[in-house]
Protein backbone atom coordinates (compact mmCIF):
# COMPACT_ATOMS: atom_id res chain seq x y z
CA UNK A 1 0.00 0.00 0.00
CA UNK A 2 0.78 4.00 -0.72
CA UNK A 3 1.02 5.08 2.67
CA UNK A 4 2.32 8.60 1.56
CA UNK A 5 -1.09 8.73 0.02
CA UNK A 6 -3.27 6.49 2.36
CA UNK A 7 -1.71 8.38 5.33
CA UNK A 8 -2.17 11.95 3.56
CA UNK A 9 -3.81 14.79 5.66
CA UNK A 10 -5.80 15.39 2.31
CA UNK A 11 -6.89 11.82 1.99
CA UNK A 12 -7.62 11.58 6.13
CA UNK A 13 -9.88 14.61 5.29
CA UNK A 14 -11.70 12.74 2.50
CA UNK A 15 -12.43 10.15 4.40
CA UNK A 16 -13.62 11.94 7.34
CA UNK A 17 -15.59 13.75 5.19
CA UNK A 18 -16.96 10.40 3.99
CA UNK A 19 -17.34 9.71 7.74
CA UNK A 20 -15.29 6.43 6.67
CA UNK A 21 -12.55 4.46 8.39
CA UNK A 22 -9.19 5.60 6.69
CA UNK A 23 -6.90 2.36 5.22
CA UNK A 24 -4.02 3.92 6.68
CA UNK A 25 -5.29 3.38 10.32
CA UNK A 26 -5.34 -0.39 9.45
CA UNK A 27 -2.01 -0.20 7.69
CA UNK A 28 -0.31 1.48 11.01
CA UNK A 29 -1.61 -0.93 13.26
CA UNK A 30 0.99 -3.05 13.85
CA UNK A 31 3.67 -0.38 14.22
CA UNK A 32 2.77 1.16 17.18
CA UNK A 33 6.05 1.22 18.63
CA UNK A 34 7.42 3.06 16.30
CA UNK A 35 5.34 5.62 17.08
CA UNK A 36 5.50 5.80 20.69
CA UNK A 37 8.90 5.01 20.49
CA UNK A 38 8.82 2.09 22.53
CA UNK A 39 10.19 -0.14 20.14
CA UNK A 40 12.88 -2.95 21.77
CA UNK A 41 16.04 -2.93 21.02
CA UNK A 42 16.92 -5.51 18.81
CA UNK A 43 20.27 -7.25 18.14
CA UNK A 44 20.82 -6.77 14.39
CA UNK A 45 23.22 -8.40 11.63
CA UNK A 46 25.62 -6.31 9.92
CA UNK A 47 24.53 -7.94 7.19
CA UNK A 48 20.73 -7.22 7.57
CA UNK A 49 18.96 -5.85 4.96
CA UNK A 50 18.01 -2.24 6.57
CA UNK A 51 14.32 -2.66 5.86
CA UNK A 52 14.30 -5.46 8.28
CA UNK A 53 16.18 -3.75 11.38
CA UNK A 54 13.73 -1.60 13.54
CA UNK A 55 14.65 1.46 12.73
CA UNK A 56 14.45 0.52 8.79
CA UNK A 57 10.44 -0.96 9.80
CA UNK A 58 9.83 2.42 11.49
CA UNK A 59 11.07 4.80 8.57
CA UNK A 60 9.29 3.36 5.84
CA UNK A 61 5.93 3.33 8.29
CA UNK A 62 6.95 7.59 9.13
CA UNK A 63 4.19 8.32 7.25
CA UNK A 64 2.02 6.86 10.11
CA UNK A 65 2.49 9.44 12.26
CA UNK A 66 -0.08 11.71 10.90
CA UNK A 67 -2.37 9.49 12.44
CA UNK A 68 -1.47 10.76 15.76
CA UNK A 69 -0.74 14.89 14.74
CA UNK A 70 -3.74 15.93 16.62
CA UNK A 71 -2.82 14.10 19.80
CA UNK A 72 0.67 15.26 20.07
CA UNK A 73 -1.31 18.81 19.45
CA UNK A 74 -3.49 17.85 22.22
CA UNK A 75 -1.27 17.23 24.49
CA UNK A 76 0.04 20.57 24.03
CA UNK A 77 -3.22 22.44 25.14
CA UNK A 78 -4.57 22.22 28.52
CA UNK A 79 -8.53 22.70 28.85
CA UNK A 80 -9.21 22.80 25.44
CA UNK A 81 -8.47 26.06 25.10
CA UNK A 82 -5.51 28.35 24.05
CA UNK A 83 -4.88 29.47 27.54
CA UNK A 84 -2.77 26.15 28.11
CA UNK A 85 -0.77 26.59 25.42
CA UNK A 86 1.95 28.20 27.17
CA UNK A 87 5.23 27.26 26.01
CA UNK A 88 6.99 28.04 22.14
CA UNK A 89 8.04 24.76 21.84
CA UNK A 90 4.50 23.34 21.35
CA UNK A 91 4.79 24.67 18.48
CA UNK A 92 6.56 22.29 16.86
CA UNK A 93 3.40 20.05 17.24
CA UNK A 94 1.43 22.16 15.13
CA UNK A 95 4.22 22.67 12.67
CA UNK A 96 1.72 20.90 10.01
CA UNK A 97 -0.94 23.58 10.31
CA UNK A 98 1.58 25.94 9.39
CA UNK A 99 3.45 24.14 6.51
CA UNK A 100 6.98 25.35 5.24
CA UNK A 101 6.86 25.20 1.52
CA UNK A 102 6.93 21.61 -0.25
CA UNK A 103 5.76 20.49 3.50
CA UNK A 104 1.90 19.31 3.32
CA UNK A 105 -0.36 20.73 4.93
CA UNK A 106 -3.05 19.20 8.07
CA UNK A 107 -4.86 22.59 8.30
CA UNK A 108 -7.95 21.72 7.17
CA UNK A 109 -8.01 18.38 8.63
CA UNK A 110 -6.89 19.75 12.24
CA UNK A 111 -9.07 23.08 11.66
CA UNK A 112 -10.33 23.61 15.37
CA UNK A 113 -6.85 23.15 16.79
CA UNK A 114 -4.72 25.06 14.60
CA UNK A 115 -6.64 28.14 15.30
CA UNK A 116 -6.01 27.99 19.01
CA UNK A 117 -2.14 27.08 18.10
CA UNK A 118 -2.33 30.33 15.66
CA UNK A 119 -1.91 33.50 17.80
CA UNK A 120 1.28 31.71 19.19
CA UNK A 121 2.56 30.02 16.34
CA UNK A 122 1.49 31.28 12.54
CA UNK A 123 3.60 34.49 12.63
CA UNK A 124 6.95 32.10 13.05
CA UNK A 125 6.16 30.22 9.97
CA UNK A 126 5.17 33.57 8.05
CA UNK A 127 8.35 34.66 5.62
CA UNK A 128 9.81 38.45 6.70
CA UNK A 129 8.53 39.68 3.11
CA UNK A 130 5.06 39.23 3.73
CA UNK A 131 2.41 41.74 3.60
CA UNK A 132 -0.77 42.71 5.18
CA UNK A 133 -3.44 42.03 3.58
CA UNK A 134 -7.75 41.65 4.15
CA UNK A 135 -9.23 38.41 3.03
CA UNK A 136 -12.76 38.77 2.37
CA UNK A 137 -15.51 36.17 3.90
CA UNK A 138 -16.42 33.09 1.19
CA UNK A 139 -18.90 33.40 -0.60
CA UNK A 140 -22.45 30.95 0.73
CA UNK A 141 -21.86 28.71 -1.98
CA UNK A 142 -18.00 27.95 -1.93
CA UNK A 143 -19.45 24.27 -0.45
CA UNK A 144 -20.95 23.66 -3.08
CA UNK A 145 -18.32 24.84 -5.80
CA UNK A 146 -15.72 22.31 -3.69
CA UNK A 147 -17.28 20.02 -1.86
CA UNK A 148 -20.74 17.93 -3.68
CA UNK A 149 -18.62 18.00 -7.48
CA UNK A 150 -21.25 20.09 -8.43
CA UNK A 151 -18.12 22.62 -9.96
CA UNK A 152 -14.92 21.86 -11.61
CA UNK A 153 -11.76 22.30 -10.19
CA UNK A 154 -11.19 25.54 -11.85
CA UNK A 155 -14.63 26.69 -10.76
CA UNK A 156 -13.41 25.61 -7.06
CA UNK A 157 -9.67 27.41 -7.39
CA UNK A 158 -11.32 30.36 -9.19
CA UNK A 159 -14.00 30.60 -6.12
CA UNK A 160 -11.45 30.00 -3.33
CA UNK A 161 -8.77 32.56 -4.68
CA UNK A 162 -9.21 35.53 -2.35
CA UNK A 163 -8.30 33.21 0.27
CA UNK A 164 -4.87 32.29 -1.76
CA UNK A 165 -2.93 33.81 1.11
CA UNK A 166 -4.42 32.27 3.52
CA UNK A 167 -2.92 29.00 3.02
CA UNK A 168 0.13 29.68 1.27
CA UNK A 169 3.59 27.77 1.74
CA UNK A 170 4.80 31.34 1.46
CA UNK A 171 4.05 35.36 2.30
CA UNK A 172 0.67 33.85 4.13
CA UNK A 173 -1.81 36.72 5.60
CA UNK A 174 -3.43 33.65 8.03
CA UNK A 175 -2.23 35.00 11.34
CA UNK A 176 -3.45 39.04 10.64
CA UNK A 177 -6.79 37.25 9.35
CA UNK A 178 -7.61 34.30 11.81
CA UNK A 179 -11.25 34.04 11.77
CA UNK A 180 -11.86 35.03 8.02
CA UNK A 181 -9.33 32.52 6.63
CA UNK A 182 -11.17 29.56 9.21
CA UNK A 183 -13.71 30.31 6.76
CA UNK A 184 -11.83 29.40 4.20
CA UNK A 185 -10.96 26.31 5.43
CA UNK A 186 -12.14 23.91 2.52
CA UNK A 187 -9.75 25.56 0.27
CA UNK A 188 -6.72 25.08 2.21
CA UNK A 189 -5.39 21.64 0.65
CA UNK A 190 -6.40 22.57 -2.62
CA UNK A 191 -4.35 25.95 -2.49
CA UNK A 192 -1.48 23.84 -0.83
CA UNK A 193 -1.56 21.40 -3.18
CA UNK A 194 -1.45 24.03 -6.63
CA UNK A 195 1.45 25.32 -5.47
CA UNK A 196 3.29 22.38 -5.24
CA UNK A 197 2.14 21.09 -8.40
CA UNK A 198 3.27 24.70 -9.57
CA UNK A 199 6.80 24.49 -7.98
CA UNK A 200 7.15 20.95 -9.35
CA UNK A 201 6.55 22.16 -13.23
CA UNK A 202 9.17 25.04 -12.35
CA UNK A 203 11.65 22.47 -11.34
Amino acid sequence: ANLDLLCSYDYLLQKRIQNSTSECEGACASIGCCLHNECPDIQTDALMPVEDTPLGRCALYSPCQNLYARDKMQACIGGGSSEGLEYQSACDAAQCCFPQPGEESCFALFEDLCLLFAPFCAPQFVSEGSAWKEVPPPPENLPTLCLTGYGDDKTCMDACAPSHCCFATSQSCFAENEDVCAEWEICAAKIQYQEEQEEGFEE
